[in-house]
């Protein structure tokens, strides 16, 4: 039951896993494995808190392993819980300090917590000890993109996508720095194969957004970013954006609404002099 469980969860179907898993452990309470892998399909599910109660289950020997440290301290991470996944993620790697997973894992927590010095030195230590690690590279591309080094992000982008080829969120990432590049036809292609393989994803409509924007078109960034918004109202300079589509739209009291909203989520793009306008 466990090792078809492991199959299943290969294959991506979730559930027959986790009901081989569970058939184990009604089989054999004590099969340790059998509930590590359990607690490894539900956070492929989304479901970490109990994730978490089966990683708990595990005996000390087990919960002290750097392999297990770094499940707990993901799922910890994904509920919230920043500082226990932090925590986790440094004793993990005290233990297994050649762990690329751990490192990037733990830069991406400081990249999320916008320390981006000690985010970047963990995405390169990980690439060191393994270089075909595409997640490091996009990474270090987005850092290289919040200190406005569009170029260098691109060359990064482009080095995820080597080792990942097709691959979405990088396509969108590669989309957003040739749109910073003024490369407006490269970028939307990119950004348009993005959203083909993922519709759903926010990041990428406020993208298309942005190009209808640098496009002049305000009817069509509306659209976009409109979608984002339905889709994930915390993107990123989603609020800014939409306000520069009503400004070109000579909507200006929506310019003003969408601005204050920016500036409440702390977007540093909305200046003084933006919101002079603005009664």
């Amino acid at each position: 039951y466990n090792n078809r469980g492991l199959t299943y969860q290969k294959l991506g179907e979730l559930e027959k896993a986790l009901a081989d898993f569970t058939r184990a452990l009604e089989l054999e309470p004590d099969y340790w494995e059998a509930c590590y892998n359990r607690a490894q399909a539900l956070a492929d599910g989304g479901r970490y808190r109990e994730s978490l109660a089966d990683l708990s289950r595990l005996p000390k020997t087990y919960r002290d392993s750097a392999y297990v440290l770094i499940s707990t301290a993901n799922a910890k991470s994904h509920l919230g819980d920043q500082a226990g996944a932090l925590a986790d993620y440094n004793v993990a790697l005290l233990k297994n300090p050649s762990s690329a997973e751990a490192l990037i894992n733990r830069g991406y927590l400081f990249f999320s917590e916008k320390r981006y010095a000690q985010a970047g030195e963990d995405f390169r230590k990980a690439l060191q000890l393994d270089s075909t690690q595409h997640t490091a590279y996009n990474n270090l591309a987005l850092i290289e993109a919040q200190t406005g080094n569009f170029i260098r992000a691109l060359q990064l982008a482009d080095q995820a996508l080597a080792r990942k080829p097709g691959e979405a969120t990088y396509l969108n990432n590669r989309g957003f720095f040739l749109l910073k590049l003024n490369r407006l036809a490269d970028g939307r292609a990119a950004i348009e194969s993005a959203l083909r393989l993922n519709d759903a994803n926010a990041w990428a409509w406020r993208n298309r957004g942005l190009h209808h924007l640098l496009n002049g078109d305000a009817v069509l960034a509306l659209a976009d970013l409109k979608k984002a918004e339905t889709l994930d109202p915390s993107v990123e300079s989603l609020y800014f954006y939409l306000g520069e589509a009503h400004r070109l739209a000579k909507n200006q009291a929506e310019a003003c609404r969408a601005y204050r909203k920016a500036k409440q989520l702390g977007d540093p793009s909305v200046t003084p002099e933006l919101l002079k306008g603005c009664s």
